[in-house]
């Protein structure tokens, strides 16, 4: 939350308060402030694509990362991990958390298990869980299939 909308937040919060206004408004933006502070998005992953074209690609992919600074469009992160710990800024949209992490796995899994699931339902030999998705795909298009997720 920038500034300006800390104090939006906190003028709509005191005007629902009675008494005096500077007192309320004193009230409001402590608790707007506390509520920000802990509302702070924490980032568990970066995109695989973006840590690929990173060439600390392995360390970015097992770090923990921490916000120093936040602009509209990115946020300077603090990475750490076993190969050490350096900054770097890191567009907003790459950035994932908890949530979104799972979200995007779960939709690879889903994926994955809808490829086998096809390619068993057309009656392509050699197909079983573990191979790799390009595998599959690559087996999938020898049979004269295309799948489409």
């Amino acid at each position: 939350m920038t500034k300006q909308e800390i104090f939006k937040a906190a003028h709509k919060l005191a005007k629902t308060f009675e008494g005096n206004y500077s007192a309320c408004f004193a009230l409001a933006l402590r608790t707007v402030y506390a509520e920000a502070k802990t509302s702070r998005k924490e980032i568990v992953a970066l995109k695989s694509w973006f840590v690929k074209k990173h060439e600390m690609s392995y360390a970015l992919s097992v770090a923990d990362f921490d916000i120093l600074k936040e602009t509209e469009k990115a946020y300077y992160l603090n990475v750490t991990s076993d190969f050490g710990t350096f900054a770097m800024w890191a567009p907003k949209s790459v950035c994932l958390t908890h949530a979104e992490y799972c979200s995007e796995e779960d939709a690879k899994v889903s994926r994955y298990e809808s490829a086998i699931a096809f390619a068993k339902e057309n009656g392509i030999k050699g197909i079983r869980a573990g191979l790799k998705m390009k595998t599959i795909l690559a087996k999938i298009e020898a049979a004269g299939l295309k799948f489409v997720a």
